[in-house]
């Protein structure tokens, strides 16, 4: 198995307080994070987009994100279809949380984007325990 990645908005300067860290192969961390970053903060998806979110990627160094913050782990959803994305932040940016997941549940899993998707989402939600961050 290829070596995990990990994009932490919280090292981008321009994120405006976002706390979303993605997870997962290098593929499925520049896809969401490609699509979190028009979204989210109104950037163009360009060669400046795509070097900047390359030159935020990092190892991960055991798979886990700090204690406390709350996360969605594809690899144990029902159709995860072999995914191995997981998205985390902090307790009070739930809703930013909620809304990667359903944009990657829409173009990764072929979900459709309902209250059905984002109840589920909700219901999935976890609490970490772990304290690894990913490498600088």
């Amino acid at each position: 198995m290829s070596q995990r990645k990990v994009i932490d908005c919280r090292n981008h300067p321009g994120s405006g307080g976002c706390t979303l860290a993605m997870e997962g192969t290098e593929r499925e961390v520049l896809e969401v994070a490609t699509a979190h970053a028009q979204s989210s903060h109104q950037m163009r998806d360009d060669a400046s987009l795509q070097r900047d979110l390359r030159s935020l990627l990092r190892d991960s160094i055991d798979g886990t994100f700090e204690h406390g913050r709350r996360s969605l782990d594809c690899r144990s959803a029902p159709n995860g279809q072999g995914c191995s994305l997981k998205l985390s932040c902090n307790a009070d940016q739930t809703s930013e949380l909620i809304t990667a997941g359903a944009a990657h549940a829409v173009k990764s899993h072929g979900a459709r984007d309902d209250n059905a998707l984002r109840s589920y989402l909700s219901s999935a939600l976890r609490e970490e325990s772990g304290g690894a961050e990913a490498s600088p």
